[in-house]
């Protein structure tokens, strides 16, 4: 899954959005290297791609995890996981914050917007920035693409309904999905399968 990382260049507050596992070093050495301190983990969706490091951030940084409560039970699982795999950090945040369609976050002066998006699961949210004209979906929409509903809580209707929504946002704004490539509004609205989906 695509990580992503945002920072403010006044204040140097950063924040993290999704991370699988993979990449901590490489996060860090930037984080250190541009001055930036980390002041959040902000997870779209609770599923293992996008949450499978979330406790080991926390346990590093000592920050928060941004998710929505209905998928906090995503977590749950992956207490056995961690233990067959030989990890000893607690497999489950201990400080999560639970946003809810239009919660506003601030890092720095980055002002987040949360857009709750279930369909691909009940607690899936996207994190938009008005201002810097960005928008991450996680699993929601991608390029050309929307979530699978095959999962737990997913549901075909509740996705067309959100993407739809999504793409009312203006036709500037930069998709950045939770896997493939970059995308704007403008592009869906006229390439994305939802209109058939």
């Amino acid at each position: 899954s695509n990580i992503y990382l945002i920072g403010c260049k006044k204040t140097r507050e950063a924040a993290l959005i999704d991370f699988g596992g993979y990449g901590a070093a490489t996060i860090d050495k930037y984080l250190n290297s541009n001055g930036l301190k980390l002041k959040a983990l902000l997870l779209t969706h609770g599923h293992n791609d996008h949450i499978w490091g979330a406790s080991l951030i926390e346990n590093i940084y000592k920050v928060p995890v941004y998710i929505n409560q209905s998928d906090r039970n995503w977590f749950d699982s992956m207490t056995g996981i961690y233990k067959r795999a030989g990890l000893t950090h607690n497999a489950i945040p201990l400080n999560f914050v639970f946003v809810n369609d239009k919660d506003k976050i601030n890092i720095g002066n980055i002002a987040i917007e949360v857009i709750h998006t279930p369909g691909h699961s009940k607690g899936s949210v996207c994190y938009y920035i008005p201002f810097e004209r960005s928008l991450f979906t996680g699993d929601t929409l991608f390029k050309n693409a929307v979530g699978n509903i095959n999962f737990a809580g997913g549901s075909r209707k509740e996705l067309k309904d959100s993407v739809l929504r999504l793409l009312t946002l203006p036709e500037y704004t930069n998709i950045y999905a939770g896997h493939l490539d970059q995308t704007t509004i403008k592009q869906e609205k006229v390439n994305n399968m939802v209109y058939s989906f």
